[in-house]
Order: structure tokens, then sequence, then C-alpha cells
């Protein structure tokens, strides 16, 4: 007993040390708040944080509240905005713990922390607790309402009470999860006839009513504020924006967008589909199918699996009908995927210890043999369709914007994908071997992890090269600074110009409207007058032509590298 608790403590101080260790490289090295980027979805977040602090400006129903509530701690400080990143960096962080603690329901305490190490190595880990966007909550809250849909109705009525608010919570924090809810709560409610439960009648429809309980205290009382401020319930629960763009998408690329995002999804899991798809050829389900029963495991697995099929038609349908993807492609949204990661991680590790109890490489069928070098063969046409232009031609930028795509981004860098794909073959190459020669399978299966691990961090490795890559987002704080100040009258100036390399006119409007300036009153200009730029090659000026009326507004340093803004004082 004293060596199991013992066992039990060493593996869960590894894990605290583990997240405080991210938490503190993402704070301390990784991650330093670089302004908004991400169009207006933050300003919108922002904005509705001090609306549920204050009361102050009307809430903006586009997007659900509990990413905005969690993120309200953040205005108690005086830098509010690397407040905000922080709470994500912790946010993000937990993922970790709750991918632990869901893979040690079902595999051992070593397992479970190499399934968190591997939550740990996510590369969108890396770089989105820079974005305001709510799929910093909505990955682990997803994670966790798939868990207890695996579990099945019980005779613990809390237990359902809290899954109940738990889908809740998910449905308000991101309106997408709407489609997956119907399917999680009918899991949930045959969970005690697949996996053969003997439960109570009475307890049975009390764990149901206790769900629809928590489930109604949540969105109750979120109905009951959305009507207490005139906001119109459709478009408080998200209801007013289905298929709002439908009679304007050309009708010629849903098959393209379904295989975009199969792509993104074998990209994002590759070895770990690998493990599944492994343990799945290693075994008849036959029986189990015929008498319908389960095991919980298997089904985490099938809902997993469900759910990534589902969020693949369901991206694909909304990049289909968005205007910015027409008449041609602009750019994919993978952060609709995110938790797709985490899942099939732990999906992984639990086909990885049945394959270690079966203690062999499965019945030799020749679909077993097939799953390798099929795994590999997806992966390599998944890179070559979203970065090679293999079928379609897409812009650069299509798959390689994190906060779009922030499961596969590092793809995008060449050396990065070349590892990663050499990882996936050595990955196959391992067990391919182990199976021809008859090698124990409990030491082949090991290797092959360890090599996963190493294909994870490498993505990791490629998020932290995107978020060094950074800058350019900060320069509308420092002169909104300066006008808020009151050192320069907002109404003085009507025109900005602007020389620095990928800042544009629509990413600066954007950066001042969310620091409090109305960035749609100034004109802002790209300057092609190169011959009154500074010489000098340590400076760098957000306006190099300071003409006859132009008056220096702002003297900042940014990325070691100084800045001037100039404004022009119209005539």
């Amino acid at each position: 007993m004293t060596n199991r608790i013992s066992r039990i403590a060493a593996a869960e101080t590894l894990l605290f040390i583990l997240i405080i260790a991210v938490i503190s490289f993402k704070h301390f090295v990784l991650i330093v708040p670089h302004g908004p980027s991400v169009f207006m979805d933050e300003l919108w977040y922002k904005d509705n944080i001090i609306s549920l602090l204050s009361n102050a400006i009307a809430y903006k129903a586009h997007y659900p509240p509990v990413y905005s509530a969690v993120l309200m701690p953040a205005f108690i400080f005086e830098n509010w905005y690397e407040a905000l990143v922080g709470l994500n960096a912790i946010y993000t962080s937990l993922c970790i713990a709750v991918v632990y603690f869901v893979a040690r329901s079902f595999v051992r305490r070593l397992l479970a922390l190499v399934a968190a190490l591997a939550a740990a190595l996510l590369p969108w880990q890396a770089v989105y607790p820079l974005y305001i966007m709510s799929e910093n909550v909505a990955v682990l809250l997803f994670v966790l309402s798939v868990f207890l849909a695996s579990r099945g109705v019980t005779d613990r009525p809390g237990e359902a009470l809290i899954f109940g608010a738990l889908l809740s919570t998910l449905y308000l924090t991101k309106y997408l999860a709407l489609p997956a809810l119907p399917m999680l709560f009918l899991a949930w409610m045959v969970g005690p006839f697949l996996q053969r439960c003997r439960y109570s009648l009475s307890a049975y429809v009390t764990s149901i009513a206790a769900c629809a309980l928590g489930m109604s205290i949540i969105l109750g009382g979120w109905a009951a504020y959305c009507l207490s401020r005139g906001i119109p319930l459709l478009k408080a629960f998200g209801l007013a924006f289905v298929d709002k763009y439908i009679d304007a998408a050309p009708q010629s690329s849903q098959f393209m967008w379904l295989i975009v995002y199969a792509a993104d999804a074998a990209l994002s899991v590759a070895p770990f589909i690998l493990f599944v798809a492994l343990w799945v050829t290693s075994h008849s389900f036959k029986k189990q199918v015929r008498e319908l029963k389960f095991t919980q495991d298997s089904v985490f697995i099938i809902l997993s699996a469900c759910v990534a099929a589902g969020y693949c038609v369901l991206s694909a349908r909304h990049s289909f009908i968005v205007p910015y993807n027409r008449p041609n492609p602009s750019h994919m949204q993978g952060r609709y995927m995110m938790q797709i990661g985490p899942m099939f991680i732990i999906a992984g590790v639990i086909s990885f210890e049945r394959l270690i109890m079966d203690g062999r490489l499965g019945s030799g069928r020749m679909r077993w043999w097939m799953a390798p070098p099929l795994v590999v063969a997806a992966v390599v046409l998944s890179w070559g369709i979203l970065f090679r232009d293999f079928v379609w031609s897409f812009p650069a930028w299509f798959a390689s914007m994190a906060h779009v795509s922030p499961s596969v981004f590092p793809y995008n860098n060449q050396k990065v994908a070349i590892l990663c794909i050499a990882l996936v073959v050595i990955m196959a190459l391992i067990v391919m071997i182990a199976r021809a020669s008859g090698t124990i399978w409990r030491i082949a299966v090991p290797s092959a992890i360890v090599v996963a691990i190493c294909w994870q961090a490498a993505l990791f490795w490629g998020g932290v090269e995107y978020v060094r890559a950074l800058r350019n987002t900060q320069h509308g704080r420092y002169i909104a600074a300066e006008v808020l100040s009151g050192r320069v009258s907002p109404n003085c100036y009507e025109d900005i110009v602007i020389d620095v390399p990928f800042l544009t006119p629509t990413m600066l409007k954007n950066q001042l409207s969310f620091w409090g300036i109305d960035g749609n009153k100034y004109d802002i200009k790209i300057s092609v007058l190169d011959e009154k730029k500074e010489e000098k090659d340590d400076i760098y000026m957000l306006l190099g032509a300071a003409g006859r009326n132009a008056v220096a507004v702002a003297n900042y340093s940014l990325d070691g590298q100084q800045y001037t803004a100039y404004c022009i004082n119209p005539d």
C-alpha cells in the first residue's frame, strides 16, 4: 500500500513539475505579448470582457461568454493585456493535466505521463496563448466532455450534473461545439448498455434528470442575462449565424475542403493514429459489434474518431460558405479541429498499452501490414496537399498561419516537415521490422513511442521558431498610447504613413481599434518615397518620410530596433 501511494505521489509530482515548467517557459521565455493580430476577433473578446465587468458597452453576441468571463481577472492588473496572455498560458497548460488524468483512467501512470508530455509539446501550446481566442479554453473542455460521455450514465447523480454543466459550458465557450453535443449526450445515455453496466431504472432516470439540471443552470443563467440586456436569444446562443453565407458560396469546392481538413487531421496526430491503427488491425471486433458490448476505452476511441470525422465535415462546410474563400480559397480554419490532438494522444496511449498487454504484433492479417505504409502515405500526401500544391494550388499562407492552422502550421518550415515525415517513416519501419523478424512487441512499441515524442517535439520546435518571428503587431499599441496620453490630439492627424516591412494599413487600423483608437478615422498609406527613408541599418521608421507637415508622435523600441511614428497634419 505504501509503495502504491509513493508511485502515485511520484507521478503526480512529475505532472505538477511538468505543468509548472511549461507555464514558466511560456511566460518567461517564449511568450512575449506582441499585440492583437487576429483581425476583429480579439477586439470583440476584449470588448465583451469589459461589458461583463462594467455593463459599459453592449455585449457582442457574435461570440459566447465563457471565454470572456474566465479572462475577466486580467483587468485587475494595470498591464491587463500581459495578464490576458498569462491566463491563456495557464489555461492551455491545464490541458496537460486534463490529458494526464483522462489517460490515467485507462492506462498505467507512466503512459499517462507520456501522454501529458505529448500534450505539452503540441505546437499550439507554443503559440496560441498569444491570441485572445476561445480555443485556449475550449480544447480542455472538449476533452473532458468526450471522456465523461465515454463513461456513460452512472449511478452517481453528481457526475451527471457535472456532465450536463460541462456540455453547456463547452457550448457557451465555442458555438461550433453545438453539433457535437447531441452525439456526446447520446453516447453518454447508451453507455451503460454498450458497457453492460447494471443500474436500476430509478438511478438511470435520476442521473439523466441531474444532467438536464446541470445544463439548465448554465444555459438558463446565460439566457436570463441576455434577456436583461435585450440580446435576442437566437443571437445569444449562436443560432443567428448558421449558414449565413450559404447562398453566395461556390458549388465546386466541398470535396476539396473535406480533403483539406482530413489532411489537417492526419498531419496533426500521425504517430498516434498509427498506434490506433495497429491496435484496431490486430484484433477482430466482430463479437463486440455483434453483441454491442464495448469497454470504456473502446468507446472513447470511437468517440474521438467520430469527433474528428464530424469536425472535418463541419470545418469543410464552414470554409465552403464563407466569403473570404471566394472566388479562390484563401485559408483554412484548422483551429476548429484543435481538440483532435489531445484526444488522439489519449487514444494512442490506450492503443499502446493494449498492444503491450497482447505481447504480440497481431494476428498477421494483411490489413495489419497495410496500416503503417498507409499512415506514412497519408502524412506525405497531406503535407503535399496543404504545403506543396500536390493537387490544388493554394496561397502560401493557406495553412501556415498559426492562429488558423494551429496544429499543422510548423509543416510550412521545410526542416520541420522533413524531420517529422522522417520520424513517422522510422516509426512505421520499427513496427514492421519487429513483426517480420519476430521481435518481442514489448521492445518494438516503446521504441516507436519514443520516436512519437520526438515527432511531437519537432512540431513544438517549429511553433517556437514561429513565435520568434512574430513582430509588427505592437506598433498600434505605441501610437494609441501617445494619443490616449493626451500628448497627441486624436483629432489633429488624419493620415499615417508606414514603411515597416509586412505591416499593412489594415493591420495597423485593427491594432489602433484594439487599443482604444478608431483606426478607421485615419487614412493609412504605405510610403514609397525610398529616397527619404533613414539609411541606418539599426533604425526602422514607422514613417520614413518626414515631410513638411509631418510631426513625430512616438519613439519606441521593439524587438531591439528603434522606431519613430509620424503623422501628417493636413493643410
